[in-house]
């Protein structure tokens, strides 16, 4: 991460802070039944885990997360508390060229259109 903010040149560190929102305890279920029927008669399909929800909000995984920030951290997230996150910067516009040239690589080593 370090190298590629070297290489397009950008001045952000490659990792931030993020606080778990109190809002997130509305979203986080951590007993969501595993079975599709009884999901199915539920109002909304929550996250497993606050965790979880950090993860999907930062688009990366429960995995690099815990390698960021520890497991005791990781898995005693709660609304308020802190957790380290990627510094990611989605509409940085060269972040969104090399994006679209992956994609583009993507699909024509797989013969998938774009999407």
């Amino acid at each position: 991460m370090v190298r590629l903010n070297l290489v397009l040149g950008l001045a952000q560190p490659p990792q931030a802070t993020a606080i778990v929102p109190g809002i997130a305890k509305e979203f986080v279920n951590p007993k969501l039944p595993t079975k599709r029927e009884a999901q199915a008669k539920l109002k909304r399909m929550s996250y497993r885990s606050y965790l979880e929800f950090m993860a999907e909000r930062y688009h990366t995984s429960e995995d690099f997360l815990i390698e960021l920030n520890g497991r005791k951290t990781a898995y005693n997230l709660a609304p308020r508390k802190a957790i380290k996150v990627p510094n990611n910067n989605p509409i940085h516009p060269k972040i969104s060229a090399l994006c679209r040239l992956y994609r583009s690589n993507a699909a024509r080593r797989t013969g998938m259109p774009e999407a």
